[in-house]
């Protein structure tokens, strides 16, 4: 009987018999360029091991833009793959190549607006405070406590959903004639800021229907219609008075600028043709 053996043979044995091998995941299993080992192209991108910035992932493009000789996506101290070392990087996870940061503030635009962006088929940001996060109130310098109301759409909004963005309660009633001039405004402010690559969100809360009556989604869904071409920023219904009380609202509009961390910055009670002006600089002022 003849006994059959696995040998472990190398490419010179294979060449004087007149056969080839191969490298692990491509390559002709020559050494083309007399290193003494066996040209590899471990990640099938058409560039060998050896000359290869990151041979274990394809990269035929060998992006290194910091050159430190590990490629954009293989580079362990850059998590964004955008060429920019994370200790430099002002948003380091969100490709962000031109750092650009509009408010100065060390945080690239890229990551301020990632961070008050609402997540795949939802409307809004959908964030919470950290755990150590205690309310204190709702006057100036106060955390603020969270709230829950229906929006528009007919969905429960948190007002704590909106941590890591500036935010602007807007109290208002549809038979309030000051509250509607500020709507026709909510719009453009809301979208000028965001344009700004400020991480803002205007919140309208709706204490009355024109009747005096607690307004329904209906109601919601007209008043962002009908003002300013349309509103895309949440309207919320103030079911029972809860929050208005809370606030201790007593004129109609009155608004709270509120800090990303939900820090009550400021506040301002009825509307003028300034009132667009003191929202713009007020985000624009805090952090």
């Amino acid at each position: 009987m003849t006994a059959w053996r696995h040998l472990l043979v190398g490419p010179t044995f294979l060449a004087a018999l007149g056969l080839a091998a191969c490298g692990p995941s491509g390559g002709d299993g020559d050494d083309d360029d007399d290193d003494g080992a066996i040209d590899v192209d471990t990640d099938g991108d058409g560039l060998l091991d050896s000359a290869d910035n990151c041979p274990e992932v394809a990269n035929p493009e060998q992006d290194d833009t910091n050159d430190d000789g590990i490629g954009n996506v293989c580079d362990p101290d850059d998590r964004d793959a955008d060429g920019i070392q994370d200790a430099e990087d002002n948003c380091p996870d969100t490709v962000n190549v031109n750092q650009t940061d509009e408010d100065a503030d060390g945080i690239g635009n890229a990551c301020e607006l990632a961070g008050c962006s609402p997540p795949e088929g939802e409307h809004w940001p959908q964030n919470d405070v950290p755990e150590d996060y205690e309310a204190s109130g709702t006057g100036e310098g106060d955390f603020a406590p969270d709230f829950a109301l229906m929006d528009q759409y007919g969905d429960t909004v948190r007002l704590h959903q909106f941590y890591g963005c500036k935010v602007v309660l807007d109290f208002s009633a549809m038979w309030c004639s000051p509250c509607q001039e500020a709507a026709e405004s909510v719009e453009e402010v809301f979208q000028g800021l965001r344009d700004d690559f400020e991480p803002f969100y205007y919140i309208t809360i709706i204490l009355d229907d024109e009747q005096g009556r607690q307004p329904n989604q209906s109601d919601l869904e007209r008043w962002a219609e009908d003002y300013g071409g349309g509103i895309t920023a949440p309207v919320l219904g103030d079911e029972d008075y809860e929050v208005s009380t809370e606030w201790g609202i007593v004129a109609l509009p009155t608004f709270y600028a509120l800090n990303t961390r939900m820090r009550i910055y400021d506040s301002l009670e009825g509307y003028s043709g300034s009132t667009d002006r003191w929202i713009e600089d007020t985000v624009h002022e805090m952090n």
